[in-house]
């Protein structure tokens, strides 16, 4: 890549006749992902990630417009934004009942109960958190890490171990810490493993 196209797609332009609006959907999206999980969630990752969103809208492509307001909303959850995550949250559900997306509509719980725990509210977050991971249907293929990023009912179980310890049963919260970290470790995921020692272990362990 040109230093002049990778400075394009830092600035969320598209080059006229260059490509198309799914490919500029694509490169955009990708950018976001590869500079999120490498270098934070910088201001070039919600450019990236909403410009691609814009594509996404033109092309009316519901499946990349979840991954992207998926994006999004980690990215105001990184950044302490948490009522613009939940706005994201909602956009996610509401889409994802539109199309008769159950996997994302159910999975969406995991992002909500996240917000809501740094919110403070924890009963909330507690029963967004076990109605996901009790609804959580796992795919054959594992295409739900390529989807989501994570296993899904992995992150949550991790998130509920955090809220479970906040609300007071250290006991409980131990448990589900140590089966998050057992279940990463099985899956050979190098994301969904410092997700779980990052998140969930060492802050639990302190």
């Amino acid at each position: 890549m040109s230093e002049a196209e990778e400075h394009r797609l830092h600035s969320g332009r598209r080059a006229p006749g260059r490509c198309s609006v799914r490919d500029d959907l694509k490169l955009h999206l990708a950018l976001g992902t590869t500079l999120f999980h490498t270098r934070g969630p910088l201001p070039e990752v919600k450019t990236a990630w909403t410009t691609a969103l814009g594509s996404a809208e033109v092309l009316n492509d519901t499946e990349y417009m979840l991954r992207c307001l998926w994006g999004l909303c980690d990215y105001f959850t990184w950044t302490g934004d948490h009522h613009s995550a939940l706005g994201m949250a909602d956009r996610i559900r509401k889409l994802a009942t539109d199309r008769g997306d159950l996997d994302a509509r159910n999975n969406v719980d995991r992002q909500t109960g996240t917000t809501l725990r740094y919110l403070g509210e924890l009963a909330e977050a507690r029963r967004h958190l076990e109605r996901m991971i009790s609804r959580y249907v796992p795919p054959v293929t594992r295409s739900d890490i390529a989807r989501f990023q994570l296993d899904p009912r992995s992150a949550a179980r991790g998130t509920l171990a955090n809220v479970t310890w906040l609300q007071g049963h250290p006991d409980k919260a131990v448990a589900m810490a140590q089966r998050q970290l057992e279940e990463a470790r099985a899956a050979q995921h190098a994301l969904a493993l410092c997700n779980a020692i990052v998140h969930t272990t060492c802050p639990i362990a302190l």
